[in-house]
């Protein structure tokens, strides 16, 4: 069984603070899985590629060992859509878009896994699966 450790702490509020910087709060949350570390029994590895998709393509890898995902890792440098397919929990399909530059980070409970990551748009991505099966 593998282990997923995702740690930092995300810093927030102005560049610098003094008595007439309004507002003057700043935040610091940390940033981990819901389970620190989240297991795994099957991933991916960490895939980087450069694609220029016109339509949306199924991202899986030949011999795609991740076929229910609860863990996604994405990095994109280019502006992108990502479309992706979870169970809703009685093995039927919920599909969503999101709009990706930068990084998407994404859990999914065990009963509504990731079944399908598809991508549309010109970017190098890299990204990470895992999950139990």
């Amino acid at each position: 069984m593998g282990q997923l450790k995702l740690s930092g702490t995300l810093n927030a509020g102005p560049p610098t603070v003094t008595a007439s910087t309004f507002p003057a709060a700043t935040l610091s949350a940390p940033i981990a899985t819901k389970e620190d570390p989240k297991g795994y029994q099957r991933a991916t590895g960490i895939l980087r590629r450069t694609e220029n998709f016109a339509v949306f393509t199924d991202l899986a890898e030949p011999g795609n060992v991740v076929t229910k995902a609860t863990f996604l890792y994405f990095k994109s440098d280019g502006s992108i859509d990502l479309r992706l397919t979870t169970d809703d929990g009685a093995g039927g399909n919920v599909v969503s878009v999101a709009p990706v530059e930068g990084i998407f980070i994404q859990e999914f409970p065990s009963a509504k896994f990731l079944k399908l990551l598809e991508m549309l748009g010109n970017a190098t991505i890299e990204y990470f699966l895992s999950g139990n099966q």
